[in-house]
């Protein structure tokens, strides 16, 4: 409930509502690097989130549970199996009021261990939330990119 209340303040409040219509992956952009596909099907790929100068994404884990809707997530789409690895020892802390969440206020790579299905593409669907300085988070963006 708290949280429902402070991010209405946020949006009741922006001084340029319009900017509110910005999405995040505006301000984040997401780039990988895929290993070799193994004889069992796994695979390693590093991803990569450049974040814009002075701007922030909230990080996984976020640090308080009102606010995980909020935190990057990372999907594998056409696998069989995977497993994210997000860089908690890279994350900053912002205050929000009364909470202190982590962030990632630099460009951030994220390790993801897969186990491909043989001769499918598989895709990475990142969602993240930006904010700047003080101001209300962006919408969220999703970030997309095809492993063929």
């Amino acid at each position: 409930m708290r949280r429902f209340a402070i991010l209405t303040l946020c949006f009741v409040f922006a001084s340029d509502a319009s900017a509110q219509l910005v999405r995040s992956d505006s301000r984040v952009k997401s780039t990988i690097k895929a290993g070799p596909i193994g004889a069992d099907g796994k695979q390693t790929v590093e991803l990569l989130l450049k974040i814009d100068p002075g701007w922030y994404i909230y990080a996984n884990p976020i640090g308080h549970e009102d606010f995980v809707d909020y935190q990057v997530t990372v999907r594998a789409i056409g696998v069989k199996e995977y497993k994210v690895e997000y860089p908690g020892s890279a994350a900053a802390s912002k205050e929000f009021g009364d909470y202190r969440l982590k962030v990632f206020d630099r460009d951030t790579t994220i390790a993801i261990e897969l186990i491909r299905i043989p001769g499918e593409p598989a895709t990475l669907r990142t969602v993240v939330n930006a904010a700047k300085g003080e101001q209300c988070p962006l919408l969220p963006g999703a970030l997309v990119n095809k492993l063929e």
